[in-house]
């Protein structure tokens, strides 16, 4: 962004209210936050949308750290970046990358961003964000790097599995996927896990020579061995497009 410090006292001027705006060609154009509820989320004019919505290289709005309530999940706090799933249907919609940022009325965080398999972070020790980096985005990055498959995005609230759905369960077949048996894994397939539910919740993808890569709460993405999680293998499916 060619005008990030005008962004940032945007997003700082508003505060406490969500900050929302296009990015055209490198530059941020501010827009009038037009929600009823302002403080937790952003609603935008028509005009706006037409006018920056087709030509926009992206969105950003800012989550207000202090106005959210953002909960811990196992302990750890969720970060205020995490879009929600009405965040990324609205993503879907618009067919542009979003990018959020959070502020506490003092600072501006970094973004974080989605919507654009071609413009993520790099596989490997990136940070955990419910949604846009976790294991079920870094698997999603990792096929589409490595064999050209672009998995279809899953709108979720960062709580699905606390609330009991089924999103991994539901999906796998319909992203292209089958079950083959544990014994004949291979790499590419991915691995799907039952840790503390009786549905999936978590899921890697095998490497070869017994490790995977994965992406767990509260830490960065890494490649580890598979026999740290071995009990809690669900079953292994491989994508018909991977030969």
């Amino acid at each position: 962004m060619k005008n990030y410090h005008e962004f940032v006292q945007h997003v700082l001027a508003v505060y406490p209210f969500e900050a929302v705006g296009f990015v055209v060609d490198g530059v941020f154009i501010p827009c009038v936050n037009y929600s009823c509820e302002p403080l937790r989320e952003f609603s935008l004019s028509p005009k706006d949308v037409a006018l920056y919505g087709d030509t926009c290289d992206y969105l950003i709005h800012s989550h207000t750290v202090r106005a959210c309530s953002y909960p811990q999940h196992d302990g750890l706090e969720v970060d205020p970046r995490t879009p929600s799933k009405d965040d990324m249907l609205g993503q879907i919609a618009m067919d542009k990358p979003w990018a959020i940022v959070s502020c506490d009325g003092i600072s501006v965080s970094q973004p974080v961003a989605w919507g654009d398999p071609n413009n993520r972070p790099p596989l490997l020790e990136r940070e955990f964000v419910f949604n846009v980096q976790d294991c079920l985005s870094l698997t999603a990055d990792y096929l589409y790097q490595t064999y050209g498959i672009q998995l279809p995005e899953c709108p979720r609230d960062w709580d699905w599995s606390e609330h009991g759905e089924r999103h991994i369960d539901d999906l796998w077949q319909a992203w292209g996927f089958e079950e083959v048996p544990l014994r004949a894994v291979r790499s590419g397939d991915l691995i799907l896990f039952h840790w503390g539910r009786d549905f999936t919740n978590h899921m890697g993808t095998y490497l070869g020579d017994g490790t995977m890569l994965h992406h767990q709460l509260g830490g960065l993405s890494c490649i580890t061995p598979v026999t740290r999680w071995h009990k809690y293998i669900h079953k292994i499916v491989r994508h018909r497009d991977i030969k």
